[in-house]
């Protein structure tokens, strides 16, 4: 939502109006140059597509929107065997990674 914020604020400040700054917030949000949820949306953390991700009249997340995975991210760095793992130096060490 804050990051959706930035870009509707930048969008007016561009002498957008209406739903044309929305539309240009989701844009860079998607598309621009950061692409914060990587270039074709594969780091997107929600159950929605990005582009039905927020809602234009309130700038929040959607209402029922949902996280794509809910794990412990602390209990699985520092678990016996984690998600991922490393394989370190050539005495083969697991190092727990993320």
């Amino acid at each position: 939502e804050d990051l959706y914020s930035m870009y509707y604020n930048e969008g007016r400040s561009k002498g957008l109006v209406g739903d044309a700054i929305s539309a240009y917030a989701v844009d860079q949000m998607v598309n621009g140059s950061d692409a914060v949820f990587g270039a074709a949306g594969e780091y997107n953390p929600f159950s929605r597509d990005l582009t039905d991700l927020i809602d234009p009249a309130t700038g929040k997340i959607k209402e029922g929107t949902t996280l794509k995975w809910n794990e412990d991210w602390l209990d699985e760095s520092t678990a016996k065997n984690p998600l991922r793992q490393a394989q370190v130096g050539a005495d083969r060490r697991n190092f727990p990674t993320s």
